[in-house]
């Protein structure tokens, strides 16, 4: 990718090749950019059923990140995590970096153990902000992404189905 955006940086390249070059360039980011998706909905997916440690590039998340999400796993029933249908994901890549920034939505459906045995049905709406590790062949068979970071930029309680009226 980094080649393409240098070619197109040549001010004496021909229409035809520009074009071409363009709708190259156009492709490759359409896909480094659904592939970098993919990777945050198989997350979502194995924060369910376990096995999200495997999608994380363990070089940039710390053990206090993963501690984190181990007591929340720990203290969080019947997970469910949904995509709302309306999410708009929002793709900026970084190709000097290897990297790609995504932004996106999810609510997370579970209910919450307190300490003193009580269970608390809830519902967050969260707006998460993705780094993206491309990580290519050495991040195994069919993972070409790894997660390398995100930041919890919004989120707020979201109606559970005890909420919504009858």
């Amino acid at each position: 990718m980094e080649q393409s955006s240098r070619i197109l940086e040549a001010k004496d390249l021909n229409a035809r090749i520009r074009e071409a070059a363009e709708a190259a360039a156009r492709e490759i980011r359409s896909s480094f950019a659904a592939g970098a998706s993919s990777c945050t909905k198989a997350f979502n997916d194995a924060l369910v059923k376990g096995d999200w440690e495997r999608l994380l590039d363990r070089t940039a998340i710390t053990d206090a990140q993963v501690d984190a999400i181990k007591a929340f796993l720990q203290q969080a029933e019947d997970l469910r995590v949904e995509i709302p249908p309306q999410a708009d994901e929002q793709a900026e890549l970084v190709p000097d970096r290897r990297e790609a920034k995504l932004k996106s939505k999810r609510i997370l459906r579970f209910t919450y153990s307190l300490p003193d045995a009580a269970r608390l049905p809830l519902a967050l709406e969260q707006t998460i902000e993705w780094t993206l590790r491309y990580a290519g062949a050495e991040a195994g068979p069919g993972k070409l992404w790894v997660i390398a970071g995100w930041d919890l930029a919004e989120w707020k309680e979201a109606p559970t189905p005890q909420d919504k009226p009858q």
